[in-house]
């Protein structure tokens, strides 16, 4: 695989863009609980897009609110 072949934004799903970027800035699902006041399970469920989420205001809030820490838009 070159480095031209890694994947883009668009080539990835919100889970695995959430989860790749946290781990590339080597956080912990502990670190950013702690700093988003955010249950580690929560965040579990938003990197493996848990279909028991339901989309409400505060899944999408939540959402928001992680991929803004993380940097992503």
């Amino acid at each position: 695989m070159k480095n031209n072949d890694l994947p883009t934004e668009q080539d990835l799903s919100i889970k695995q863009l959430l989860k790749e970027t946290r781990e590339t800035q080597k956080l912990s699902i502990d670190d950013v609980a702690k700093k988003l006041r955010i249950s580690k399970s929560y965040l579990r469920a938003l990197e493996s897009n848990d279909e028991n989420l339901t989309c409400d205001v505060y899944t999408l809030g939540f959402l928001r609110s992680y991929a803004a820490y993380l940097g992503l838009d």
